[in-house]
Parts: C-alpha cells; sequence; structure tokens
C-alpha cells in the first residue's frame, strides 16, 4: 500500500489517519493461512526522528491447535508502533518512493505483524491436548489408558508383564 505524505512531509509532529487492508501474499518461508486481508488503522506522525507509526493491524488466520492439533479461527487486534525512518535503513527495504512523498508499508507490516504472531497457537488456554499413548482428545472426554506414570528406571520390566 502507497501512502501519500506530502501534507505531514514539512511539519514537524503534523498526523496523518491512515486506515487500510493489506494482503498478504503467502510465501514459502511461512505456514499461515490469512483469512482475508490485513487491516491497519494507524496515525503517522512526522516527527525529529522520522515518521513514526502508531495504531493496530487486525488480523484473521487458520491455525492448528499445538495441543489438540483441531484447525480453528484465531482473530487479534495487534499494535504497531515502529519508525519508518528506521524500518528502512534496518531491513534494507525501500519505504519512501518519489522523493519521500510516498511510503510503502506492506513490508514493514508484514515484518511487524510476523513477529508479533505467537510461536504456537492454542484453540482455547484450558486445551487439554491428546493423549500421548493413545490419541484420544482429552478435551471430548478422558482416555481408557493407564496414565500412571513408571519410573523410567523401570518401564524395561514393563516389557516382561506383556509376555
Amino acid at each position: 500500500m502507497r501512502l501519500d505524505i506530502s501534507k505531514i512531509k514539512g511539519n514537524l509532529n503534523s498526523q496523518m489517519d491512515v486506515n487500510f487492508d493489506v494482503m498478504l501474499e503467502e510465501n514459502d518461508d511461512i505456514e499461515i493461512d490469512f483469512i482475508g486481508p490485513v487491516h491497519v488503522n494507524a496515525v503517522i506522525t512526522n516527527t525529529e526522528d522520522g515518521y513514526d507509526i502508531d495504531g493496530s493491524m487486525d488480523v484473521s488466520l487458520d491455525a492448528i491447535c499445538y495441543r489438540c492439533l483441531k484447525l480453528f479461527r484465531y482473530h487479534e487486534v495487534i499494535e504497531l508502533h515502529d519508525n519508518l525512518n528506521n524500518y528502512e535503513e534496518e531491513s534494507g527495504e525501500k519505504v519512501f518512493f518519489n522523493g519521500g512523498n510516498q511510503v510503502y508499508l506492506d513490508g514493514l507490516i508484514r515484518t511487524d505483524l510476523l513477529l508479533s504472531l505467537p510461536s504456537r497457537y492454542l484453540c482455547d488456554e484450558t486445551c487439554r491436548g491428546i493423549c500421548p499413548d493413545c490419541g484420544a482428545d482429552l478435551n471430548v472426554g478422558d482416555c481408557t489408558c493407564n496414565n500412571e506414570p513408571i519410573d523410567p528406571r523401570l518401564e524395561v520390566l514393563k516389557k516382561f508383564l506383556k509376555q
């Protein structure tokens, strides 16, 4: 998304409200199934350090629960706080175009979003997961496995009981 920032370019501490959607393309590096575009609602401020962007990103995606392995819809509103000049210097990705009158924010939004998403998704904080022995979904009910803990030093003796 290219935005025209010429209105705030010469005026220190001037602000510009931005409200737009960014469609993130699928990438071989990540396996995230976004549901529609990421909605960005932010304010760009001309500061002494460059241009600050502050706001939020509204994202929905299909995720797999880390504990029970069920597919579920994950929705989060993620805060966005960054400096466009610093991002351009650190990432090496061009942000400013047309003599500094336009900014291209897709790369910045993508980077901030991916760094803010959890590495593991849970369908519910109370998800009990699956039984490590039989694979039964413990959210539905208890399994019939013998889940008594065995001293690892004596586990070899368990084979003799089966004979």
